[in-house]
């Protein structure tokens, strides 16, 4: 039963989609845009997020503008006077956090809709049930399925269209590729020409996390990078971002053959991600970049739960302690012993599974 039916709300011109961060989040929303864009060919779709995450939308077919805004008192005011100014006519807010929730009430949005927070439930004519539910249980699905299965709730999609009514995780319906790095697919090109090996197998290492729990130890880098090039003939690129530069630089040093990825943004990650052999590391963004341009991954996960955040098909595989207290969401475990007892053999061997 649809919670809307929004392909029959009449005179919709302008739409809007909420989701401030981050890039996995934002990258694992494009079906829902273009189930918006499928139903409502003429109007404006406008995307609003942070101003480091708007690459993450380059090049998407059917989006006709991206909104930033700063993470600050004074930008919050900034963007509820412009979103005012353009009068939507649909708002749907994918985040609904303490943020985000009254930035689409006051937004001036004729219909507004958010996920189901319960206190934050008031800023919204309708709400949605966070994740999936069956027989009134939550199933936990990967995100890029609990945001096809929004699409169906609000009637832009029929049941079963990506045959993910009951979360089967079909290897190939992940694959519906990343249109930013296709903007920079040349200067991919013309990156790994300069690595002097263009043709060969290349695994991209995820050493850092957001928060210390996510974490694996910098030492099990090191090995891994070298068994992956030991074992499977595979040249480790090591994959950083701000503040991980210096763990990226001690990786490639102690690994013989190892490069450090330049500076890039998000377009141009994707664009080297798609051209690796697989991708190897902890729980995060760039994870899902390569899932939707159909490259391999192995993801160690700790704190964070793979059912949600893994398609776990053939060819992404996760390994997983699953410890009593796990997945914790706790962002300062110390001990980290979910993430710091997995060995670089074990990681080697999944490797070995999905090339």
């Amino acid at each position: 039963m649809n919670i809307v039916d929004l392909p029959r709300v009449e005179k919709t011109r302008s739409i809007l989609i909420v989701r401030y961060f981050s890039l996995g989040d934002i990258a694992l929303s494009l079906p829902i845009i273009h189930s918006l864009r499928r139903n409502f060919p003429e109007s404006r779709i406008s995307y609003l997020c942070w101003a480091r995450y708007s690459e993450t939308l380059k090049g998407v077919n059917g989006l006709d503008e991206i909104i930033t805004m700063t993470n600050s008192p004074a930008g919050l005011v900034s963007v509820v006077r412009r979103l005012r100014k353009e009068r939507f006519d649909i708002a749907l807010d994918l985040l609904s956090s303490p943020g985000s929730s009254p930035l689409t009430r006051f937004s001036g949005a004729r219909l507004r809709i958010g996920m189901d927070t319960g206190r934050h439930n008031w800023c919204y004519h309708h709400v949605l049930p966070r994740g999936v539910i069956r027989d009134g249980k939550h199933v936990k699905c990967y995100t890029m399925d609990s945001n096809r299965e929004i699409a169906v709730l609000l009637g832009l999609e029929e049941k079963g269209r990506w045959e993910d009514s009951t979360c089967n995780r079909d290897a190939g319906k992940y694959d519906i590729g990343f249109p930013a790095a296709q903007t920079e697919a040349v200067w991919a090109e013309e990156y790994f020409g300069t690595l002097g090996d263009p043709a060969g197998r290349f695994a991209g290492i995820v050493p850092d996390a957001k928060y210390h729990s996510k974490s694996w130890p910098e030492k099990n880098f090191i090995r891994l990078a070298g068994m992956l090039g030991e074992q499977l003939g595979l040249r480790a690129v090591v994959l950083w971002g701000p503040g991980e530069e210096g763990m990226a630089d001690r990786i490639t040093a102690a690994v013989p053959g190892a490069v450090k990825s330049p500076p890039m943004g998000i377009a141009r990650l994707g664009a080297v991600i798609n051209r690796l052999t697989v991708l190897v590391g902890v729980d995060s963004g760039p994870k899902h970049l390569a899932v939707m341009q159909g490259i391999p991954t192995v993801t160690l996960f700790g704190p964070t739960d793979p059912r949600v955040w893994d398609p776990m098909t053939q060819k992404h595989r996760v390994i997983f302690r699953e410890l009593p207290c796990s997945p914790c969401r706790d962002r300062n475990c110390v001990e980290n012993l979910c993430m710091s007892k997995i060995s670089p053999e074990e990681v080697v061997d999944a490797v070995r599974l999905v090339i």
